[in-house]
């Protein structure tokens, strides 16, 4: 199965991974793709009587779903079939195309939808939400908006859905499509992110990355040695295996990697679709574009919940869904811990930094959630704690006069100052 010149080459690139090096588990190594993880982690929030809730701010991403798109298990498809029709093809191979071939099946007519993980994904979000901050839907009004996207609507549905189950008395008005786009879904209406789209001036950056610290080995594991392609072929049909491998556990198939990827590989495959995501989606050293076409969404945000603070909202919660896209670049906008990375210049070592610090299993599973809770004291101040993930999220010490529970007014200084181009994190 294994030539001699692969397993010599399996073995430099394990020595020249392992050193130094942090190994993620193969859950991690699903990095975006994968399932949502705060659910785990999630505790019960202990909110002190000194304080009372009134106002929920929630930005999420759709939950888990089948592929994309039909392009990763298709491409992959016509490479095996080449393969075996010269011969090259090794039984390795033809349990992959096995492989493919029931990922197509399970996701023919479904691409891209959400699947019942996802769904039952925003439903415990949703549940959890309800028994932390009850008095913000018992006899309340919600707002819920989603994109245009089927994927999104439906897990604004399955959320509110369960909410309503919960709170027979809320009322909860629904609202999606193509208007909510250009705060939600700016990455397809921005021309200033579609022009960066086009010249992608990380390019030249990511594929030397790519040519440095891809692998050809999983590609030539299947197609064989002699499969008609050149290095930088094996290493795109790789990365392509990682994206099938990688969505496996969202849309609920089992994501029996190995033999076809070893963990390594898996790591490196990993590292190169993060810095991908990295370039697209967060402010880099090539250009702040990502982010800050979300600055009319932040605008919104702060608006409303002045709204809700002043007593000119009608509702007690707002409740957003939208896609990854939009909420890795939200997440570094507003200086998450975890969410925003900045390198110290171009060259390759840079990017190296990138996988140690930026994570996307971390910063944006599915159903990734961002959630503003603002609380009122006994004095009339108001405070506000932001969950990431269902995670208290502690800035760091300096940066707000308190690390978790932060005044509105210093908070939403340091968003209008983003807004007024004043910082981009």
């Amino acid at each position: 199965m294994f030539s001699v010149k692969n397993i010599l080459l399996f073995l430099i690139t394990a020595v020249a991974f392992s050193a130094g090096a942090v190994v993620h588990t193969p859950a991690e190594c699903q990095g975006s793709l994968g399932p949502y993880t705060g659910a785990t982690a999630a505790a019960p929030v202990v909110i002190p009587d000194s304080l009372e809730p009134i106002f929920l701010s929630h930005l999420a991403r759709h939950g888990s779903r089948y592929p994309a798109g039909p392009y990763s298990a298709t491409t992959m498809h016509r490479a095996l079939q080449r393969a075996d029709s010269l011969g090259t093809i090794t039984p390795l191979g033809r349990e992959f195309a096995a492989l493919i071939d029931r990922i197509i099946a399970a996701s023919q007519g479904r691409w891209g939808e959400l699947d019942s993980l996802g769904m039952a994904e925003h439903r415990g979000i949703a549940e959890r939400m309800f028994n932390n901050f009850p008095t913000l839907f018992k006899k309340q009004h919600i707002v819920a908006q989603a994109t245009h996207s089927p994927r999104a609507i439906m897990s604004m549905y399955s959320f509110t859905h369960r909410l309503s189950q919960l709170a027979r008395d809320v009322e909860i008005d629904n609202t999606s499509g193509h208007r909510l786009d250009s705060l939600l879904r700016p990455f397809d209406t921005d021309e200033r992110y579609r022009n960066y789209m086009k010249t992608k001036p990380y390019i030249n950056a990511y594929n030397e990355y790519v040519k440095r610290e891809g692998t050809t080995l999983p590609a030539k594991r299947i197609l064989g040695d002699n499969y008609p392609a050149t290095d930088d072929e094996f290493r795109q049909l790789s990365i392509i295996m990682y994206y099938n491998f990688a969505n496996l556990e969202a849309m609920e198939m089992d994501n029996d990697y190995e033999p076809f990827i070893s963990l390594e590989e898996y790591n490196r495959l990993w590292a190169i679709y993060n810095l991908r995501e990295y370039f697209q989606h967060t402010a880099n050293n090539f250009s702040r574009v990502p982010t800050e076409i979300f600055i009319p969404l932040l605008r919104d945000i702060i608006n409303d919940a002045d709204n809700a603070i002043e007593g000119r909202n009608p509702h007690s919660a707002t409740l957003r869904f939208a896609h990854g896209e939009t909420l890795m670049p939200m997440l570094c906008l507003l200086g998450i811990p975890g969410g925003s990375f900045m390198t110290q210049g171009k060259q390759h070592s840079n990017w190296l930094e990138v996988k140690e610090h930026w994570k996307a299993f971390e910063a944006c599973p599915m159903a990734t959630n961002l959630q503003l809770l603002f609380l009122r004291s006994n004095t009339g101040k108001v405070y506000v704690t932001v969950f990431h993930n269902e995670q208290p999220v502690s800035f760091d010490p300096g940066r707000y006069s308190s690390q978790q529970l932060i005044p509105w007014e210093e908070l939403r200084k340091s968003w209008l100052d983003i807004i007024n181009g004043i910082s981009i994190n």
